[in-house]
């Protein structure tokens, strides 16, 4: 049996996702950055999806927006705003360099 491939990582839902929950919790890029340890531009490109954030970043936004697990950004983020998915999708976001 062929061993399971994990799937790829979407910045650009991944990003949108982020933007959303920072903005509905109040904060600014610069305060979730501070947040996180990372520097704004950092925050402005995962949202941007020209960086895929790693999943201890994910963790770190998590937190810093009161949530306990990463996943929860995006079931967060989706629900109410699908435009996020389709934003994707229409710009073919699977892109995006690894950090943080």
């Amino acid at each position: 049996m062929p061993a399971r491939r994990r799937p790829r990582p979407r910045p650009l839902l991944i990003g949108c996702c982020i933007a959303v929950c920072r903005e509905r919790a109040g904060l600014s890029k610069a305060e979730l950055a501070r947040r996180c340890q990372v520097s704004p531009s950092f925050v402005s490109q995962v949202e941007a999806g020209v960086k895929v954030p790693s999943y201890e970043f994910g963790g770190r936004v998590a937190r810093a927006l009161g949530m306990r697990e990463p996943e929860e950004l995006i079931s967060a983020g989706l629900e109410p705003d699908r435009e996020c998915a389709e934003r994707e999708r229409e710009e073919g976001g699977d892109g995006g360099t690894a950090d943080a």
